[in-house]
């Protein structure tokens, strides 16, 4: 029996990718706690918020980047029909929206004159919230899973 891609996994997965790519672009260029230090001073670094925020700010940013990257190597494991690509699709949907939810939250802690509140990091949440939900509901559908687990 020939196994057939379904469409809908090639677009669901080219998708998550392109999500990966936006998720990778904001931990680069999202505005953080470090970068409040150049635009109000002195006064911030001496503040005891500041070192546990810029410690746990770069660790957040760098597991980001690590886990947008594997999501770019699932996406491509799906698109080859690899079976570990099916439980690494549930997976890590949910940590990336662990770490948006853990930069929410120390953004949130943050005084609000730091200006970390910012649209980009409540549409990185939601994004990652909508993944969870798509990735979850698409994967778990019969023919995708006889699809990625044929092997």
């Amino acid at each position: 029996m020939s196994w057939k891609r379904p469409i809908g996994l090639t677009l669901t997965a080219v998708s998550w990718g392109l999500a990966a790519i936006y998720d990778l672009v904001v931990s680069f260029t999202m505005y953080g706690p470090y970068d409040a230090v150049a635009q109000y001073g002195d006064y911030f670094p001496r503040a005891p918020w500041f070192h546990t925020a810029v410690g746990t700010d770069w660790s957040i940013r760098i597991l980001i980047q690590v886990f947008s990257l594997l999501q770019v190597f699932t996406v491509y494991g799906m698109l080859k029909g690899n079976s570990w690509s099916y439980y690494a699709g549930l997976v890590l949907p949910i940590l990336v929206l662990l770490l948006f939810g853990s930069t929410a939250l120390l953004y949130f802690a943050a005084p609000e004159r730091l200006g970390l509140r910012t649209p980009t990091l409540l549409a990185s949440l939601g994004l990652a919230a909508v993944w969870v939900g798509v990735m979850w509901v698409y994967l778990t559908r019969s023919h995708v899973q006889d699809y990625l687990s044929r092997w």
